[in-house]
């Protein structure tokens, strides 16, 4: 067997997922011949993955062409035109796209050779999202929800299709809904591979005895949150504001909110610590089970969040948006609270009950152990290569 695992973006999930699938590959010792196609920044960025160039039956291939491209549909072009150059190339019997989103309407245009098969990691579906509790709030909405169906369709729709992979477990039933002769989609876990580290955070050094701390991590921006959940905490008494400390954990991505961060920073009463970078793989889960609560305040966001999987492994509660997988994850699995982030009120009075009465946070231990344990760095590989 010849598989190749092909990946045009660089970027924290691609680099994670190619890392699992390596060790993974290699420490089972997989029959055949793995071939590795990413991009010159995921290289770059990855030591982990530049370990495994010289491993027996293991090939790791950079390819120039750009993934990062806003269009879908020049993304998607990219895509098979790039696969198409490596499938000459290696002759695989199953080629897999670690991001398959962008592929959907052009896979009969992949020219897999006799009885190959291709198979992808489809990251955003949407045609579950009604059911779950995020039903589409705009014309522009709907329309691309109505396109991607269309889309899945014509994927599912292609013989040559071995298996979707969705991160999404809510859309699993949707989607093989689309093909009632066989199950051609299986939910993947979120692949969490957690370093034995036992340094506490330098971060936390500075927080006051008394302070609780409360964590926003990730790329900072609007999406991402940022400002609900500042407006949300300027909305707390004084003398809550004074026994918490906000810790913004990750890049500022959008320049524009940066006189709203300074003037958190300023705050006569909040203690605000503030690391303005992407933090390394060494330091998330450390500080992450250090803190008392992880937030997830997302606005408009229908995926999950590995910081769900992190903080469940940790043990710690969440307090995060109601809408999406996020959402849905939470409520399932009773990893907190979830409140609607569209205006900061609700999150003012889910963090204000929260540092008064903890206890009230509606968490369950074991079923968020249950979540944690089923989404590893393994299970996300072992369940990929047993489709293949």
């Amino acid at each position: 067997m010849v598989v190749v695992l092909f990946v045009l973006h660089a970027g924290g999930h691609y680099g994670q997922h190619v890392h699992e699938l390596l060790k993974y590959w290699t420490r089972e010792r997989l029959p055949g011949t793995l071939h590795v196609v990413i991009s010159p920044a995921l290289w770059a960025s990855y030591p982990e993955v530049q370990a495994f160039a010289g491993e027996a039956k293991v090939h790791i291939h950079i390819e120039e062409e750009s993934g990062n491209i806003s269009s879908p549909v020049r993304s998607g072009i990219n895509h098979i035109r790039s696969a198409n150059r490596w499938i000459r190339r290696l002759s695989p019997t199953h080629f897999v796209f670690l991001f398959l989103d962008h592929i959907q309407p052009f896979s009969r245009f992949l020219r897999l050779p006799a009885g190959g098969m291709f198979s992808g990691i489809l990251f955003r579906p949407s045609l579950h999202f009604d059911a779950i509790g995020a039903p589409a709030r705009t014309l522009n909405e709907k329309a691309s929800r109505f396109r991607r169906r269309a889309n899945l369709r014509l994927l599912v729709g292609d013989t040559r299709l071995s298996t979707i992979f969705s991160l999404d477990p809510y859309a699993v039933g949707a989607i093989n809904a689309l093909s009632p002769r066989r199950e051609v989609c299986v939910a993947l876990p979120e692949p969490l591979g957690l370093l034995d580290i036992s340094e506490s955070p330098a971060l936390l050094r500075r927080v006051k005895p008394w302070r609780k701390t409360l964590l926003l991590f990730g790329a900072l921006d609007m999406r991402k949150g940022l400002v609900v959940l500042l407006d949300a905490i300027e909305g707390l008494p004084q003398t809550a504001q004074k026994r918490l400390t906000l810790i913004l954990a990750g890049k500022l991505v959008d320049e524009r909110l940066r006189t709203r961060v300074q003037q958190a920073l300023d705050h006569p009463h909040l203690q605000v610590l503030f690391e303005d970078r992407f933090l390394d793989e060494t330091e998330i889960q450390p500080l992450i089970e250090a803190v008392d609560l992880n937030v997830l305040p997302y606005v408009g966001h229908l995926g999950s969040s590995g910081v769900l999987v992190r903080a469940a492994h940790a043990g710690k509660p969440v307090i995060a948006s109601d809408y999406g997988v996020v959402g849905t994850h939470v409520n399932r699995h009773g990893l907190g609270r979830t409140v609607d982030t569209n205006t900061p009120g609700a999150l003012t009075e889910a963090i204000g009950q929260w540092l008064e009465h903890p206890e009230t946070l509606p968490y369950d231990a074991v079923a968020a152990a249950h979540f944690a344990e089923a989404n590893t760095g393994e299970a996300f590989a072992r369940t990929l290569f047993n489709r293949l």
